[in-house]
């Protein structure tokens, strides 16, 4: 799925990948801006592979409340050969969530700010939220101190974890 460069994209619902073998990327000088709050922009469906976001730029909507929830990207379960990379990810309660069972998940040059905390909820000020996935490198991002809570959040049950060289500052 390419996004031609130059241009502003305004939505308003998330946007669903459901096949496997899918790239979602974006040209120079675009961005993809959330025209209501609490959507996720981009989210790949359970049990793909080989699935890949490549220069996104993406702007949400965040108000702190509960309706205003949302992740720059979600990868829903039981994925493999995940690759997010060159992505600049601001104004959502979390930047890029992996749920569980998902293989072989390399995020990497991508840039995190402000990431909402919802106190209502308990939720959200994600930088990177991985759970109980195995095979996972985190490599050369940049979180912002405007990340609320967390810049990465490994829950439960993570295998083979590796982050490297991010800077957060």
């Amino acid at each position: 799925i390419w996004f031609p460069g130059g241009k502003t994209y305004k939505k308003s619902a998330t946007l669903n990948i459901t096949s496997s073998h899918t790239e979602v990327l974006m040209g120079q000088g675009s961005s993809i801006v959330e025209a209501t709050n609490g959507y996720t922009s981009i989210t790949f469906a359970a049990n793909l592979t080989n699935i890949k976001a490549t220069g996104l730029r993406l702007f949400g909507i965040t108000n702190n409340t509960p309706a205003s929830m949302g992740y720059g990207i979600f990868t829903l379960e039981n994925c493999s050969v995940v690759r997010i990379s060159d992505c600049i990810i601001a104004g959502y309660t979390g930047g890029i969530g992996c749920l569980v069972n998902n293989r072989d998940v390399s995020i990497t040059n991508c840039r995190f700010a402000d990431m909402t905390y919802v106190p209502a909820s308990g939720v959200g000020g994600y930088g990177i939220l991985s759970e109980s996935n195995s095979g996972v490198r985190i490599s050369n991002n940049y979180f912002a101190n405007t990340v609320q809570r967390h810049h990465i959040y490994v829950g439960r049950n993570a295998a083979d974890l590796v982050t490297l060289s991010c800077d957060f500052t």
